[in-house]
């Protein structure tokens, strides 16, 4: 193992306590880049590279064309692979009215493909003379021709193309060779925003893997280069490289260029597709519609054959002016509000969208791109800081809804709003060459950012503190609603059982609290192995702004004082698997809510792509916390100037090394990479148990705006696996493919002090494959009504998951939608009498499925009895006689799924169930009339089962999944003044529940409104102290309640009680 310095950094500046120190060196560096960068234009049109100037020597080789594209392809790095396919589409695309000169550099030990070639080549791209598809070098095989078609001109030897020098002799020779009617320069490498970009492994005077420039130092060679314009500038760049949408980057490049084409985000490898977009090229078009179809053409391209996650924009370069004096106002007036509210400031600075994520750039730290949406950064003052005066903000807008001619992105990646802004949370994080650079003086953002890091330097007040960190099993506290970790009991243990509902809960106090992170680690004979990190979140305050970014969702606001949290552990830690092997892996959550389709989860892995050499690669994978799918693969690279990331992505027959992390007994944060193993044709994020007598720990730590910690580990526990438990897991990774088709009864376990129901619904639940063999879900009532559909995914590794996803909102695209639900599943038996139990992933709510078949093989012919009822079944005829009402009804009945449908009696429709033991019968009406029956016959030898509704013996799915609590609670009332309008903060969210007196003394009528979760109906009889609570699936269950002191408190059966207050 070696210590990484990249993962963790919170903990590994908590444990070791270190400390940037600023070097006289540095310190001199920052002094003299001022000077460096007013010279750097000056200096290039003199310098020269003398292989360069003198292989450079021709005359005018043909008439004006419509366009001369210059091509500076660096790929002496890991995308040499990636620079011949995008070599091979030019030659696809291009055409009689276009030059398309290529100066390409590759590399040593990635790509052998044509000559294994190490050195400097300038082309002139010719049309390929067969017809190739080299979107099938991503989706399928293709063959690939023999030699380039193109004529190569010079061969220029081993040429750092980090030096600023060769893209001004390079534009000089295109435009003296290739003259056209307009010029655009397309930059082809890595990016880092206005940081870093061109990386060439062979550059930066011999010492390998550090030649890059900034963008100042690429500015100044346009600047030269431009003069060698016939109209003095280029009519577009466009960047094939990632992060240079930013208003850094646009502000320094507008004296050169009328526009630009450019990614806010990490960019595909891929890229854009020179086989679309060189046809584009042409006479006619002007240029703002050309960069406009290239951002159109390049998502489509993407989105088209199922690539990564992009974001494009073109940008009318004229207008940037007007930008960075909009955004100068702004900062000057942020400065003047940082005394009142340098603490949300600094909130938003890190809550705000970040085209990596908050929570890598804390990782890597200064070297990381910290490049945040502007769009959502301005979004998030005004909804963060009410007294703010937006007139500065929509002076902002109004100039980027200018300087954004057009900005196009996948569903997962519009927050970032078509153009970032380099903006650190910290001084600690900062680039110190950043204040000195023309932007942060012109926008004033530079004296911003010094301000509030005064701030926090100057305000930061004392470290937050940890207190009462427990772990144990919960139970809810009467009348209290569960909203706040406080409304539980917690019993403390030292052994927890997967999915019995344990919990970690603590408090976190003191003043400006940023935010509050939880790892789960297990002792190990190598240290303390990191499962996860992942951020705590506050259910009770957090925003539900329509417009905030998912952080903003999942994290609290904290209050000064004291905050409660809590989290459920499930026993778990986290797999990556190819279907095949299975493999460990760290992870850290960047978001903690699951209703939010962008929460991700990050992992780092070394990464072999045998086509393109044996080196191995630094790559961080992102997989989507709902679809458990990977949703993306980066590179990353670090050069002088900072980190640069590139998407790729991964090959079937790539090799894998996923990341393990560890803290040794001296508190070092350690890294391994596990055993290689091939890519195959997906990868998949799942969740597996910990094994058995494993020793789990808690490590939490939080963090205030200015950058004070404070740390406390948790008492550890051991793992008791279930046997129960394992044998459904196994039996479902084995058998559960194959017999998870069909339709299925859907049923609810809900929670009651003596154990579980089972409640009915009028749901049946189907799943299959469409006519292109998609697995595809379906729900629909059991009359027959559609209630939604979608494709799904079912993984069977670790812990089986089932997520199903809506339709995708372009319904020509054959993507997954967002996701509806995920579940852990877990099949009983096989075939006709299996039964399939479902945990809902992040809510836990518990549901039993039952094969159709199961009631058409169940018959309901004979009697039925409970305590207020007898029902009578033979053949299609039925009776029930209600006891204390001394009324009898006969009529006739059909069953149609799970559906009986009656004639002449009290109600037209009942859902029904019956067990497996053919001995109890539950039957539900439209209305929420329930009856739970027992068989006549069965009366004697199932006398200790509870007649209302206790789930028998044979349907329980395991107790550790769905856990009882003794404390059963006595349903009392007091009649008086039940009547009017109550308000609660329950489970479901805030709820309001009216209580109307009926024409009877003892009937009331009742309507509860829940936020978001459907509204329910029930009707009481006080006289007899029960009622039916009819909820909005159409369960229906026995309440009673206690009104006192002006609260009313709801029992239930099978589910924690709710408690009003009266308003």
């Amino acid at each position: 193992m070696n210590v990484n310095i990249l993962r963790f950094p919170n903990i590994r500046c908590l444990l070791n306590s270190l400390h940037l120190l600023k070097s006289v060196a540095e310190c001199m560096k920052a002094f003299l880049y001022g000077l460096y960068v007013l010279l750097t234009s000056l200096m290039l049109f003199f310098s020269s590279s003398a292989l360069l100037s003198c292989a450079y020597a021709a005359e005018n080789t043909g008439s004006d064309k419509a366009w001369t594209v210059m091509v500076y392809m660096c790929a002496d790095n890991d995308l040499e692979e990636m620079a011949l396919y995008d070599f091979l589409e030019m030659e696809q695309g291009i055409h009689e009215d276009v030059n398309v000169i290529v100066l390409m550099d590759r590399a040593r030990g990635y790509s052998s493909l044509y000559g294994d070639d190490t050195g400097t080549k300038l082309y002139q791209v010719k049309k390929a003379k067969e017809r190739v598809d080299y979107t099938k070098l991503i989706t399928g095989a293709v063959r690939l021709p023999a030699s380039f078609e193109s004529e190569m001109i010079l061969n220029l030897g081993e040429l750092d193309m980090s030096d600023p020098a060769n893209i001004v002799h390079f534009v000089n020779e295109c435009v003296k060779r290739y003259p056209a009617q307009r010029y655009a320069f397309i930059p082809w490498n890595h990016g880092g925003g206005w940081k870093s970009m061109i990386m060439d492994n062979d550059g930066g005077k011999g010492v390998r893997g550090r030649g890059d420039m900034t963008v100042y130092e690429f500015a100044g060679a346009l600047n030269s280069a431009a003069k060698l314009l016939p109209k003095k500038r280029f009519d577009a760049i466009i960047f094939e490289m990632c992060l240079m949408g930013q208003i850094d980057v646009l502000d320094v490049l507008a004296p050169y260029a009328d526009y630009a084409f450019a990614s806010p985000p990490v960019m595909p490898a891929v890229g854009i597709s020179f086989t679309d977009i060189l046809p584009l090229f042409t006479k006619d078009i002007p240029t703002a519609d050309l960069v406009k179809k290239i951002v159109l053409f390049s998502k489509d391209y993407l989105e088209k054959h199922h690539l990564l996650e992009c974001a494009y924009s073109a940008y009318d370069l004229k207008k940037t002016q007007a930008v960075t004096d909009s955004l100068n106002k702004l900062s000057s007036y942020l400065k003047g509000i940082i005394p009142k509210e340098y603490s949300a400031l600094t909130r938003i600075l890190g809550f705000t969208t970040h085209v990596n994520s908050v929570e890598t750039d804390v990782l890597y730290g200064k070297p990381a791109y910290w490049s945040l949406s502007l769009i959502d950064f301005l979004n998030s003052l005004e909804r963060n800081i009410p007294s703010i005066k937006t007139e500065y903000l929509q002076n902002v807008r109004e100039a980027l809804s200018s300087l954004i001619i057009s900005s196009e992105s996948t569903e997962n990646a519009k927050e970032l709003g078509g153009i970032s802004i380099y903006l650190p949370m910290r001084r600690e994080f900062l680039d110190t060459r950043y204040l000195s650079t023309e932007f942060a003086k012109r926008s004033g953002f530079g004296e911003f950012l010094d301000s509030i890091y005064r701030a926090q330097e100057t305000r930061g007040g004392k470290s937050p503190r940890i207190d009462h960190v427990e772990v144990g099993t919960v139970t809810l506290k009467e009348g209290r609603d569960g909203r706040s970790p406080m409304d539980f009991n917690l019993k403390p243990v030292t052994t927890i059982k997967p999915f019995d509902r344990s919990v970690i809960r603590f408090d976190v106090t003191g003043e400006d609290i940023l935010w509050t992170h939880l790892y789960q680690l297990e002792k190990t004979p190598n240290g303390s192995r990191i499962h996860f990190t992942q951020l705590v979140r506050d259910t009770s305050r957090r925003t539900d702004n329509a417009s905030a970014g998912y952080l903003q969702k999942s994290t609290p606001h904290y209050e000064n004082g004291t905050t409660h949290l809590m989290r459920e552990i499930t026993a778990q830690k986290y797999v990556i698997t190819n279907g095949i092997t299975t493999a460990d892996i760290s992870i850290q959550n960047t978001a903690t809510s699951d209703a939010f389709n962008d929460n991700v989860s990050i992992g780092y892995a070394k990464y072999i792509d045998p086509d393109a050499g044996s080196q191995e690669l630094f790559i961080k994978l992102k997989f989507n916390n709902r679809t458990r799918l990977m949703c993306g693969a980066e590179v990353i690279n670090q050069a002088g100037g900072g980190l640069s990331g590139t998407a790729i992505n991964l090959k079937p027959n790539g090799i894998l090394r996923p990341s393990l992390s560890y803290i040794d007994k001296k508190g070092n944060i350690l890294n391994e990479f596990g055993a290689p193993f091939q890519v195959g044709s997906y990868l998949v994020l799942s969740l597996a148990l910990v094994d058995n007598n494993a020793e789990l720990n808690h490590i939490i730590f939080a963090q205030t705006v200015g950058g004070k910690k404070a740390i406390a580990v948790s008492k550890a526990v051991r793992i008791q696996r279930d046997t129960y438990q394992d044998s459904l897991i196994d039996n479902t990774v084995k058998n559960g493919l194959v017999n998870l088709y069909g339709r299925y009864a859907l049923f609810q376990y809900a929670m009651s002090g003596s154990g579980s129901v089972l409640l009915p619904n009028f749901r049946i639940f189907s799943l299959g494959f469409d006519k292109n063999n998609s697995p595809v879900w379906l729900m629909h009532d059991s009359g027959g009504e559609e209630l939604g559909h979608g494709r799904f995914n079912f993984i069977v590794v670790g812990t089986p998951q089932l997520m199903l996803h809506l339709p995708h909102s372009n319904s020509t695209v054959p993507m997954l939608g967002p996701t509806l639900q995920s579940y852990y599943c877990f099949m009983e038996g096989q075939g006709p009498s299996r039964q399939w139990y479902f945990i809902g992933m992040g809510d836990g709510t518990r549901s039993l499925l039952l094969p159709i078949e199961t009631f058409e093989s169940k018959s309901l012919d004979g009697t039925w009895v409970s305590p207020t009822e007898i029902w009578k079944f033979k053949g299609s005829e039925v009776e029930q006689y209600r006891i204390k009402e001394k009324l009898k009804a006969k009529g006739a009945f059909t069953r149609v799924n799970n559906l009986l449908k009656a004639r002449n009696m009290p109600f037209e429709e009942y859902c029904y169930y019956i067990d497996r033991n053919n001995a109890h019968l539950t039957l539900i009406s439209r209305d929420g009339h329930v009856s739970t029956l027992t068989r006549k016959e069965a009366v004697q030898v199932t006398e200790n089962i509870n007649p209302q509704g206790t789930v028998p013996k044979g349907d329980k799915p395991v107790e550790n999944i769905v856990p009882s609590d003794n404390n059963v609670v006595k349903p009392s009332f007091d009649p008086t003044s039940l009547e009017g309008r109550y308000m609660s903060g329950a489970d479901t969210g805030n709820a309001f529940l009216t209580i109307q007196r009926l024409q009877s003394d003892n009937r009331y009528s009742a309507y509860m409104q829940t936020k978001g979760q459907g509204n329910i109906r029930f009707v009481f009889t006080v006289k007899d102290s029960d009622f039916w609570a009819v909820f909005p699936n159409g369960e229906r269950q026995k309440v009673g309640f206690r009104f006192q002191n002006g609260y009313l408190t709801l029992f239930f059966d099978n589910m924690p009680p709710i408690s009003f207050k009266k308003i």
